[in-house]
């Protein structure tokens, strides 16, 4: 009779932290005092940690901390009495997560270091892993990064070979609940550390913008002495001189305007509109004109008419402005230069086509040039971030971009969008 009494309670534990999981609060606990009951009744009393512990994370889950801890710490006496680590260790995790959640942080960082030493020492991977998890947690709180980053790679790499580790036969009849709890704890946990990386990235958009965009003014300043250099009457010489400082001050400006687009694109808020197509190609078009084949160049633009296309203006923006600009930028020198410029809605895509007969690319070239500061020329001044730039705003809006290019023919970029 006794052993089909212990059979039952086996079942009662589970079952109670399956309810807990589906917020059946009063339900989870009257199995779990159910469990106790019984367990005092057949005598049981190394079951009686585990049914007490099951009760104590119910009452930790309804935030009546105070009886949670007089259960895990009841727990944590019986599982030490009979020299049952994984008990102990589990209850020590628990205790270090009551105090956590009611605010008492000394003795929470002191039962998860506590946690975490046991399950190191006794080679309890299970409790390891827990501990990790929860220290990582722990620090996250406290904003100390790098310790959480830490313990959250020692949790990712205890991960997989306490999945796998013959610990769980130990506690077979809790297998269903903890699968639960375990794919719980690594879905938060990856939604944490991608908030951090989050962050962190976002920290340095916001450093890098900030730089680039201080540095403009000076630059900008610099750039503006060339005419007054002009002016004046230099010898050739000096000219030189003043003609390559102005050259290598005009790709320091070329770089902190790519650097200040970028960071626009990585922080930019969705903000949708209908898109009028010809106002931007001119637009592109015309702010081009600084540039040295500028004059040679003719424009062919052909765009699908009473198109309603709704997207975000500042990625389409972004698309036109790096075709067209490097269209031109890549021209080759003493030649009509012809960019065709295609807009159109084919089935359910939006395909731009930006057409030149300029330098070409290099195929060996072809799987790279979309890499950051990657150029495959020398015979321009870019910086290697425009088509970078491209991907990524192409990519912002879910759409491809494919190149077909022969050196010394021309280029022609095909993006397609869905419509």
């Amino acid at each position: 009779r006794g052993k089909d009494i212990n059979l039952e309670t086996n079942v009662y534990n589970p079952l109670s932290g399956i309810l807990l999981k589906k917020e059946k609060y009063d339900e989870a606990l009257a199995l779990a005092e159910k469990s106790v009951y019984l367990k005092m009744t057949s005598g049981d009393n190394r079951g009686l940690g585990f049914s007490i512990y099951a009760r104590g994370k119910v009452f930790l889950k309804t935030q009546k901390y105070e009886k949670a801890l007089n259960d895990f710490f009841t727990s944590l006496s019986i599982h030490q009495e009979h020299g049952d680590k994984l008990g102990e260790g589990m209850t020590l995790v628990k205790i270090g997560e009551t105090y956590t959640q009611s605010g008492d942080l000394e003795n929470a960082l002191k039962y998860h270091l506590l946690a975490n030493e046991l399950g190191e020492s006794s080679k309890v991977k299970l409790i390891t892993y827990k501990s990790y998890y929860n220290l990582y947690l722990f620090f996250k709180k406290a904003n100390d990064h790098v310790k959480a980053l830490d313990y959250y790679e020692k949790y990712i790499g205890q991960r997989d070979t306490t999945i796998n580790s013959h610990t769980y036969s130990l506690v077979k009849n809790y297998e269903a609940a903890q699968r639960i709890e375990r794919l719980e704890s690594e879905a938060k946990a990856q939604i944490e550390y991608n908030k951090i990386i989050e962050e962190k990235n976002n920290e340095l958009d916001s450093f890098f913008y900030r730089i680039s965009h201080d540095l403009k003014g000076p630059i900008a300043s610099i750039l503006g002495l060339q005419q007054l250099v002009n002016q004046e009457n230099f010898s050739k010489e000096a000219m030189t001189y003043f003609n390559m400082y102005h050259e290598q001050f005009s790709r320091i400006n070329m770089i902190v305007t790519d650097l200040i687009n970028l960071t626009k694109l990585n922080n930019y808020h969705e903000s949708k509109s209908l898109i009028d197509f010809k106002t931007l190609v001119n637009s592109c078009i015309g702010s081009l004109s600084y540039l040295e084949n500028y004059k040679k160049v003719k424009f062919v633009v052909n765009i699908e008419k009473k198109m309603h296309f709704i997207s975000e203006r500042v990625i389409i923006n972004a698309i036109l402005q790096n075709l067209i600009e490097n269209a031109v930028k890549y021209m080759k020198p003493n030649i009509e230069g012809i960019v065709n410029i295609d807009i159109n809605k084919v089935d359910s895509s939006l395909l731009i086509s930006i057409q030149d007969n300029g330098l070409g690319i290099p195929e060996k070239y072809h799987e790279k040039i979309f890499t950051m500061f990657f150029r495959a020329t020398n015979k321009s001044q870019g910086t290697g971030l425009g088509l970078y730039i491209l991907k990524r705003a192409v990519e912002r809006i879910k759409g491809t971009v494919t190149l077909q290019s022969e050196e010394g023919v021309g280029s022609c970029f095909l993006v397609n969008v869905p419509y």
